[in-house]
């Protein structure tokens, strides 16, 4: 049973790098079909930053989980809730610099 709770605590981080990727190549298909013309329209940077925010978001996110399930509860919410906050920031500013 604990081997379950193990791998729902990793689903986080796999789910949030599964969206960090979406999230870049739909940005990348509406930067290519609004910019057909330019033929090498650099969007890397967006890429790399937004896939290390995703990456680490979701790692810490189950770190928190985990930190929850050991019964440090005020460390995981404390840990969840700062890192929600850094994350909706970042997101903010990587996206708006776009």
């Amino acid at each position: 049973m604990d081997i379950l709770i193990y791998v729902a605590l990793c689903l986080p981080a796999v789910l949030m790098i599964l969206a960090g990727r979406l999230i870049v190549s739909v940005k990348k298909d509406s930067t290519m079909s609004a910019h057909h013309f330019t033929r090498n329209y650099n969007i890397t940077s967006f890429s790399k930053k937004i896939i290390k925010l995703f990456t680490l978001t979701g790692i810490v996110f189950s770190i928190g989980g985990f930190m929850i399930y050991k019964e440090l509860f005020a460390v995981g919410i404390v840990l969840l809730f700062v890192m929600l906050l850094i994350f909706a920031f970042s997101f903010a500013s990587i996206y708006r610099k776009s």
